[in-house]
């Protein structure tokens, strides 16, 4: 059996089909089975098939009230060649009241993005207060925590503005809308943005899928991309001072 590098997807040798390998999600350590596919499948069908059944999986398991904490599988077309790579983003709380952070490895570029449905908020972390601040500094300016849609406040430029409303076509009632901030590094430059990308997620009612938006300075403006959430844990942790000046000039 050969097992495709950077996945969970092999192909057996004797059997002549691809196979999704086993999960091991429940309480109890069971695994979940092993699903198979047709050795003419392509591997990008049994890559989405399985990131389908992942997602399915997490939607059948009990959980607890929804949560924007977790771990997503992203879809974006301006990825390069995302196979066999499996681009993800992991949200986690933070300690200052209303602000999330999330870790993406997107396979050619990886960082941190700072989450918020108050943009003020974000100030904190991109120097429009006056400083650049990290993640040990949070507790000192905590504001109350604001789970509700922080709308937009008209502050982004036409086109920008134009590109999110498209994303935020839907009702705004129902999905929750955070404001973000990215920092990214090339993996195969070795270049690193430490100047913060601005963006938005529009989450289900259920945090169990988003689409967002965001500029990328490795992969372009105003950059569309959806998630799939996988598991209510959060992964990969990138500390967002370490994607600063400082880290980008060694």
């Amino acid at each position: 059996m050969r097992v495709l590098e950077g996945s969970e997807i092999a192909y057996d040798d004797q059997a002549h089909r691809w196979i999704v390998l086993g999960y091991v999600y429940s309480s109890t350590g069971a695994h979940t089975p092993s699903t198979a596919y047709d050795e003419e499948d392509e591997p990008d069908t049994v890559r989405e098939r399985m990131r389908a059944y992942m997602h399915a999986e997490y939607l059948a398991r009990p959980k607890d009230s929804p949560s924007i904490v977790g771990t997503y599988l992203i879809d974006c077309k301006a990825l390069y060649d995302p196979w066999p790579d499996q681009p993800i983003l992991s949200i986690r709380t933070t300690s200052l009241p209303g602000v999330y952070q999330a870790s993406y490895n997107f396979g050619r570029t990886m960082g941190p993005i700072m989450l918020s449905t108050d943009r003020k908020l974000l100030a904190y972390f991109t120097g429009e207060d006056g400083e650049e601040h990290g993640e040990e500094d949070e507790e000192e300016d905590g504001e109350e925590d604001r789970e509700e849609d922080g709308g937009e406040d008209g502050e982004d430029d036409g086109d920008r503005e134009e590109a999110k409303e498209e994303v935020h076509e839907e009702s705004e009632a129902e999905p929750l809308v955070y404001h973000t901030v990215m920092r990214s590094w090339c993996v195969n430059s070795g270049d690193m943005n430490y100047e913060p990308e601005r963006g938005t997620i529009r989450f289900s009612p259920n945090f169990a899928t988003f689409a967002g938006i965001s500029d990328m300075t490795y992969e372009g403006d105003d950059v569309p991309y959806t998630g799939r959430k996988i598991s209510s844990k959060p992964g990969l942790r990138l500390q967002w001072e370490e994607y600063c000046s400082a880290a980008a000039r060694w």
